[in-house]
């Protein structure tokens, strides 16, 4: 019944980059407007559309593989179909200007979300025939001094009736590595998120120095979260992306934990997703969790040693609807062609509520291969570094983490932290497991900054033991196959597992950021790994260590 209802609605809009990225930005905000009265009237299809990301989105895929026969018909024409959908009959607008107000354009988004306007930048007005705009942005924002000012005024406004906090880059670029103060507004906008702020209510904003202490735009980052939030340790999830201050190859405030004073953050990665209203429509809760195989059948053996392989980035939910596609129907054709060995794929619980059927999707092939398997990713319920949360800001994610590990039918989870706080994270965050269940429950670790040394285990130490039931293993990446640590070639990794002693068990976390692939995996599963070393998934060895050690 609710498919009939469907296809006499949906309406995919093909953002093929024909028209501006101001004409593709309203006609986002318009498919988050129609969304408020069905999920799936709009669909928007990013085909390298000038706010989308160059790479294919995957949405044409995924509208065919798991709603056919939904679509009505294809928009080509965004102006027409603008004014027939929210610009006519008394559709509101408000007045933008693109050219001088592109830094705050995610207070547009904003406002349009908590104003029900479409924007429309001064260019364009003629090319509706509008007139009266609910409000003209290059009029009541021309008293502010910064942009700070403008996003001020817009908490004041909008903070207490927004459903979500997001952060989208309205086109920044940095220098080099932490010099916040310098960065420069050389790109564009990325619009995909654009329909879930919009139809949610959500406030976007993005503040370049707003995680920096000592800044006017912290104060006010400072400001947004306490007011936003139900408490001060209550984990509260940001959408989007912050990809402020890189370090060392990657974004120093990237889980958002570290940004705020409270240290009650946490990110859900989504830049660049659109469509999030039309996939959430069917989420999976703990009552009702996801089906997964059965453990491998394999005994303990101490002359042997044990490695599971767990695809990472799985916090990613652009990852989940891109990357992850094209691996898991490689994974598929190499189990029927080659090798089925057990795998582990990261899964974000977000994903489960926010693209439910495209997560349902990965854990029914999953059942098809037989031999894959899940883990929570960095680090659990949220992107997050959870020994910077205070004393019940902790208990309270924790308590998360293991609704999430039970809706998504794992034990384990990746587990991040910056190199500065794993001692708080050994006595005062994995030891709360030991009181919230009797189950087994694993912990994978990476450092942040992945590079750097971490002394807490010995040479030949694969994990620690806390408590009866929860196991933390050493950190064990593998990002490429260039030849250097952290990046060895399939030869040195299974040179590197079958160096270790009889009966270890180990964990591997692969990320793709290095170049890794699956078949870097492949290679070094079938060719390089000795006899006595067995493939397990993760939930597995996270219980053989506990066995390991009784």
């Amino acid at each position: 019944a609710n498919k009939a209802k469907l296809i006499m609605a949906l309406s995919a809009l093909v953002m093929n980059g024909t028209y501006t990225l101001q004409i593709e930005l309203a006609a986002q905000v318009c498919c988050g407007l129609l969304q408020r009265n069905d999920h799936a009237s709009c669909y928007s299809i990013g085909t390298n559309g000038k706010g989308f990301p160059s790479d294919p989105s995957g949405d044409a895929y995924w509208l065919d593989l798991l709603y056919p026969g939904l679509l009505k018909e294809e928009v080509v024409d965004l102006p027409r179909w603008l004014g027939e959908n929210c610009l006519g009959d008394g559709g509101l607008w408000l007045k933008y200007d693109y050219a001088s107000q592109q830094a705050t354009l995610p207070a547009v988004v904003t406002a349009s979300a908590h104003l029900s306007a479409v924007p429309i930048d001064v260019s364009d007005v003629a090319t509706f025939s509008l007139t009266d705009p609910v409000e003209d942005l290059t009029q009541t924002w021309a008293e502010f001094k910064s942009d700070a000012d403008v996003y001020s005024n817009l908490a004041s406004l909008y903070l207490k009736n927004s459903s979500h906090l997001v952060k989208q880059n309205p086109g920044y670029k940095y220098d080099v590595d932490y010099r916040p103060a310098q960065h420069h507004l050389t790109s564009e906008i990325d619009i995909g998120i654009v329909d879930f702020v919009v139809k949610s209510k959500a406030f976007s904003f993005f503040l370049p120095t707003g995680c920096v202490p000592f800044t006017e735009e912290h104060r006010l980052h400072s400001r947004i979260v306490r007011e936003f939030s139900l408490s001060t340790s209550t984990p509260t999830a940001v959408y989007g992306y912050d990809d402020t201050v890189p370090l060392f190859g990657g974004d120093t405030y990237e889980a958002e934990t570290n940004c705020a004073r409270e240290h009650n953050l946490g990110q859900i990665a989504s830049v660049s997703v659109n469509n999030l209203n039309f996939y959430s429509q069917n989420p999976v809760t703990p009552e009702n969790p996801l089906k997964v195989n059965a453990p491998p059948d394999v005994v303990y053996d101490a002359t042997k040693k044990y490695v599971a392989i767990i695809i990472g980035d799985g916090d990613n939910l652009y990852f989940l609807k891109n990357r992850n596609r094209g691996w898991v129907n490689e994974r598929i054709d190499k189990c029927n062609t080659r090798s089925c060995f057990p795998l582990t794929w990261s899964m974000s619980p977000r994903g489960a509520v926010d693209m439910p059927d495209i997560v349902r999707h990965y854990y029914d092939k999953a059942l098809e291969t037989g031999a894959d398997y899940f883990s929570l990713p960095p680090s659990g319920s949220l992107y997050s570094y959870p020994s910077m949360m205070g004393d019940e800001g902790r208990k309270l994610y924790a308590q998360n983490v293991e609704e999430d590990l039970k809706m998504m039918s794992s034990i384990t989870t990746v587990h991040w932290e910056w190199f500065y706080s794993w001692r708080t994270a050994f006595s005062s965050y994995f030891p709360i497991f030991n009181n919230l269940t009797t189950e087994p429950r694993g912990f994978v670790l990476t450092n942040v900054p992945f590079m750097f040394p971490m002394f807490l285990y010995r040479r030949h130490e694969n994990y620690k033991i806390i408590g009866e039931n929860v196991v933390v293993f050493k950190p064990n990446e593998w990002r490429g196959a260039g030849g250097s640590k952290n990046n060895e070639t399939p030869a040195d990794k299974g040179a590197e597992i079958n160096g270790m002693r009889s009966g270890s068990i180990t964990q591997i976390y692969a990320t793709s950021d290095g170049g890794l692939n699956l078949g870097h995996i492949y290679d070094m599963v079938e060719n390089y790994l000795g006899d006595d070393v067995v493939v397990v998934d993760s939930d597995t060895a996270t219980r053989f260590a506990l066995e390991a050690e009784k």
